[in-house]
């Protein structure tokens, strides 16, 4: 169960559904130095009748609230897979090798097909996996 932290939150699940490609408000964060952590693409409702119908969300960084976004991070959600939870693992070096003075982060979703319908939410949290974070001894994965 990944840790909500509204402060973290990119858009709410509460929102209204999407029909059409679009982007959410940039949130001022630090995201250039974030440490290993996930973000969490929240599905709770998805249009897969037509079956056509494609799903893309990318986090995006700027160095402006109304700037140009840079994409850092994105997931194409299988129509087939319905509702759920996506934990996309990032870091800020991802932002700042992008964007080196990012300063706002945002999710777009892009979406195509005959009738899309998405209801999703969007928030950063800490890593489901811990790689990098090394809490305490015997945290380190172990790789075949």
């Amino acid at each position: 169960m990944p840790i909500f932290d509204v402060g973290l939150q990119l858009r709410d699940v509460a929102a209204a559904a999407r029909t059409a490609t679009g982007s959410d408000t940039g949130v001022a964060m630090a995201v250039r130095f974030l440490p290993q952590c996930d973000w969490v693409i929240n599905v709770t409702a998805l249009d897969a009748t037509s079956t056509d119908e494609t799903y893309v969300f990318t986090l995006e960084v700027s160095d402006l609230v109304g700037g140009t976004y840079t994409k850092i991070a994105e997931h194409v959600w299988p129509r087939g897979h319905g509702v759920g939870q996506m934990h996309v693992p990032l870091n800020g070096d991802m932002s700042s090798f992008q964007d080196a003075d990012s300063k706002f982060v945002r999710t777009t979703a892009t979406l195509g097909g005959t009738t899309p319908s998405v209801t999703f939410g969007s928030f950063l949290s800490t890593a489901r996996n811990k790689y990098g974070l090394a809490i305490k001894p015997g945290d380190f994965p172990v790789f075949p």
